[in-house]
Parts: structure tokens; C-alpha cells; sequence
């Protein structure tokens, strides 16, 4: 954990350490042992001391963990930061200013936590439960959007195809209906974005996701949050864009 709040790889520290960076993975996860000699020279590289490797444990003479608290609460900031989305997670959350935004993150990962632990769906999990195999797929497909992208070393541009998978039919109609609003908030979106962005799969992914949101908001809908549980005795409507779909995606 030192060694990620630090920001320092494993390749660096096993420079440090004269040894290879497998070795040092081998290390993390105990699969070998440490000495007491490269256990000093990882805490001088890591600039703390010895004492910090041992912290938790413990003690043999009160058996009792140093440094824990009666409240427990030690153990899940500890599992929390080992995790690299904890990590990164710490690292951002101190920058959000405003008290309202980081009261209504608190309460949005709270409520997902006790839903995650009593087995509530989600809407995406709800809508996966309701759809029928039988049904006949309703496709509407955008006009190509080409764009140029927000790199700044050098002029980049994106021709993109989008279909958007419906609910049913009669959805259809309504997407027509607001497809100047629809394309305006798609484009808005791919203006923003450099070709780093869409390169690997997960950016693509990323950016249907917000297809998806901007395309709701255009018809009016509040849009979900990816994740977010459905409240008990909650029996709404089905969204009618099931789906974002690319029929075409070139990044020149």
C-alpha cells in the first residue's frame, strides 16, 4: 500500500532493490519470503520505516492490534486503500468542494453498498430480468457524425455511426421526434473527446454510456446512474433506448 500512495511502480522500486519486478510481485502477494535486510532497504527506498510493515499486528504482549481502534474502523480504511479504485478514489474525493456533491457521492455509494448486501436488483440487472427473447429488436440509426476531436498537438477527427436499440416501436417515433435535441447533445460530447479516448474498448464503452445519458436527457428522462439501486415497491416504465450501438468508428 506504501508503494501505491506513493505513485512509485514496481519496476521502480525493484531498481531500487537490484532485483527484478517479479520479484517484487512475488513479494506483495507473499509468495516469498522478505529478510530482515531487504525489508530495510524497501522501507529506505519507500522513505518510512521498518515499523510501518507491522502496523495492525497484533501485539503478543496485550493481544490486542496496535493502532485499532474499538470502532474497527482501521481494517476498512486499510482493505479500502488497497484497492486501486480506493486508491484513486482518496486521491480525487478531497477535490470536490462542494459539501452538497460529496454528501449526495457518500449517500449514492452508501445506498449501493446496503443494496449490493441485501440483494437488491438493479436497473440494469431489472431490465435484463424483463426482456423477452422472443421480441422482434427495434433499431434506429443516426446519420454518421463526424467531428473533430479536442487533441491539441495535431489535428484529429472522428467519423462515428451510431444505432440506438429500442424498447419497442412506438419509441421510434419519439426519438425521431427529438433527434435535432439528441444529436446536438451526442456532438457535444464527442467534441470534447481526444483520439486517446477512443482507442481502447473501454473508452468506446465509456462513450456509449454517455450516448446513452445524453440521449435521455434530450427526451426528458432523468438519466440512471450506472450501478445505482432500484428503490423498493419502484415499478417503473421501460427506458426506450435499451442499447448504444457503433456501426462505424474511424479515428484518423
Amino acid at each position: 500500500m506504501r508503494r501505491k500512495l506513493l505513485g512509485v511502480s514496481q519496476e521502480r522500486l525493484a531498481d531500487d532493490l537490484g532485483l527484478t519486478f517479479q520479484q517484487v510481485q512475488k513479494y506483495e502477494r507473499g509468495a516469498n519470503r522478505v529478510s530482515a535486510s531487504k525489508l530495510y532497504e524497501i522501507a529506505k527506498s519507500l522513505q518510512t520505516s521498518i515499523a510501518y510493515f507491522f502496523d495492525g499486528l497484533v501485539d503478543p504482549s496485550t493481544a490486542r492490534a496496535e493502532g485499532v481502534s474499538d470502532s474497527g474502523a482501521e481494517p476498512f480504511i486499510h482493505d479500502f486503500l488497497m484497492t486501486p479504485e480506493g486508491l484513486e478514489l482518496a486521491a480525487l474525493f478531497p477535490k470536490i468542494k462542494r459539501g452538497r456533491v460529496r454528501r449526495r457521492i457518500l449517500d449514492l455509494v452508501r445506498s449501493m453498498a446496503e443494496e449490493e448486501e441485501a440483494g437488491v436488483e438493479t436497473p440494469g440487472k431489472k431490465a435484463e430480468a424483463k426482456r423477452d427473447p422472443k421480441a422482434v429488436p427495434v433499431f434506429v440509426p443516426l446519420d454518421n457524425f463526424t467531428v473533430n476531436l479536442a487533441d491539441r498537438d495535431a489535428d484529429r477527427y472522428a467519423q462515428i455511426g451510431i444505432s440506438l436499440e429500442l424498447n419497442d416501436a412506438k419509441a421510434g417515433d419519439r426519438i425521431k421526434l427529438f433527434m435535432p435535441a439528441i444529436r446536438n447533445n451526442i456532438l457535444m460530447v464527442l467534441a470534447h473527446k481526444r483520439a486517446a479516448d477512443l482507442l481502447e474498448r473501454s473508452g468506446k464503452e465509456k462513450l456509449a454510456q454517455e450516448v446513452l445519458r445524453e440521449t435521455e436527457r434530450a427526451l426528458g428522462l432523468e438519466p440512471q446512474v450506472p450501478g445505482a439501486p432500484v428503490k423498493k415497491g419502484a415499478d417503473e416504465e421501460p427506458r426506450p433506448v435499451r442499447a448504444v450501438h457503433f456501426s462505424n468508428f474511424i479515428i484518423q
